[in-house]
């Protein structure tokens, strides 16, 4: 999660935030292991370079009572066909004011894992977000830092469990066991077999309690790309959610490297 990308996909996933594209790869479902979906997911052709405002709405419940907080967001993507990297990503807070200016950098490597900082302006620099840290809220909401991550394939393993049809789309559903450092034991993953979109994830504490749930429930097409639009990732066992809505799309954009590095995110 390495969740939202699709946010975060590749989250936020990219996991967590995942905006992908694809078209169906001539396997037979049989012929099918949960790797292959993975990588099906991950390897479909996307656009390259990607700014989209993102408005997170994050409901807390305490003692039966409701408070919500609202973040937004500008963030810019761009992904490499070859090299080390495989994407970078940069989020910039707009609003409000007590958040306006921090910035969140990702490093998607190639080899796997990610390497991620947070720029805090009071703070006036960037700090490095460790491994044993990524476990810890982004932001005060329900996701992770690591459901922003994408899919680490060189240390996760991934089990095709079923099919299933939801809401309508034909589903597989891969079991991820991830990394000793990660804050789940299992996940749960539903990807549509037409255009290997992300739809679903059940996250599993390491007691394996379902923990939280991600739901993608919007995707939008423009000339045969689909961008995610709306992910909900809710806490099942605290009844708290968090709403991530995506608008004002621009893809295939000119945006430099340099527009990726730790100077960037400290001097935008």
């Amino acid at each position: 999660m390495k969740y939202l990308t699709a946010f975060l996909g590749s989250m936020f996933v990219e996991i967590l935030l995942s905006l992908t594209f694809g078209f169906s790869v001539a396997l037979q479902a049989e012929q099918l292991t949960g790797r292959d979906v993975i990588v099906n997911m991950e390897s479909s052709e996307k656009v390259l370079i990607t700014k989209m405002n993102i408005k997170l709405t994050h409901t807390e419940i305490k003692r039966g009572k409701e408070k919500v907080r609202v973040r937004e967001m500008v963030r810019y993507l761009k992904r490499y066909n070859t090299g080390k990297y495989k994407s970078k990503s940069l989020l910039r807070f707009l609003k409000p004011d007590i958040v306006k200016g921090t910035g969140f950098l990702i490093w998607s490597n190639r080899s796997g894992g990610n390497d991620q900082w947070l720029f805090l302006p009071k703070l006036k620099t960037a700090k490095q977000i460790e491994s044993k840290a990524k476990t810890q809220r982004f932001m005060n909401t329900e996701f992770s830092y690591e459901d922003l991550e994408s899919f680490n394939q060189s240390n996760e393993q991934y089990f095709l469990k079923d099919e299933e049809n939801l809401n309508d789309q034909h589903c597989y559903i891969v079991e991820v066991i991830g990394h000793t450092q990660t804050q789940y034991k299992r996940r749960l993953v539903w990807i549509d077999s037409d255009n290997w979109l992300l739809r679903r994830v059940e996250f599993y504490d390491k007691s394996n309690k379902l923990f939280k749930v991600l739901t993608i429930s919007e995707y939008q097409n423009f000339e045969n790309y689909n961008f995610s639009t709306k992910l909900i990732m809710k806490n099942i066992q605290t009844g708290s959610h968090t709403v991530m809505d995506v608008s004002d799309i621009k893809y295939n954009i000119d945006l430099s490297d340099s527009y990726f590095n730790k100077e960037s995110l400290v001097k935008p």
